[in-house]
């Protein structure tokens, strides 16, 4: 019994081909929409709230998909140890591209309590996947991968609610909004 969400009978090698091209692709098709400045997202068409919506949604659930992926995988072969590194890396881009969305529109338009979530949430999976990557990479079991994400976020939601987000709204970047 390797985990209570794994599907040993199905090495997931060919989907996360698949998944990892997919999302070189998205990178290359994208990139200017992530780097881009509030002028040229006008120019384009979006707006500053729009363009965070989209690229914060995009990027939250696509990243959670290569997690499960990642999680269920059973296979140990070489190619599939290399994808999971290459996906582990295309993870923390997505995650870093969704820190840039949610840090420019909160600098734009301030701070509330969904942008503080989404900030929340970025700096909960950074460690997550850092937790990932350290048991992936020394073969531990997934039980101390569980155990470290159950704890991680046993603190985080403490954490959260000794530095009170309205305290933080209302001290330190009003919503504009």
């Amino acid at each position: 019994n390797r985990n209570l969400f794994s599907v040993d009978t199905f090495h997931l090698v060919l989907p996360k081909i698949v998944v990892s091209l997919v999302l070189f692709v998205f990178f290359v098709t994208q990139i200017q929409l992530y780097s881009s400045s509030p002028q040229t997202l006008a120019e384009m068409g979006y707006t500053l709230s729009r363009y965070a919506r989209e690229v914060f949604a995009q990027l939250t659930v696509v990243s959670v998909i290569i997690m499960i992926l990642l999680y269920n995988e059973g296979s140990n072969s070489r190619w599939s140890r290399r994808l999971t590194y290459v996906l582990l890396a295309q993870v923390f881009f997505l995650v870093l591209m969704a820190l840039k969305s949610v840090s420019d529109y909160s600098n734009s338009w301030g701070l509330t309590e969904k942008r503080l979530w989404g900030f929340t949430g970025i700096f909960w999976i950074i460690p997550v996947l850092s937790m990932y990557s350290y048991s992936y990479y020394k073969r531990l079991e997934n039980q101390v991968f569980v155990r470290g994400v159950i704890l991680f976020s046993a603190a985080t939601l403490i954490l959260v609610n000794l530095v009170n987000f309205d305290y933080l709204i209302y001290h330190f970047k009003k919503s504009t909004t």
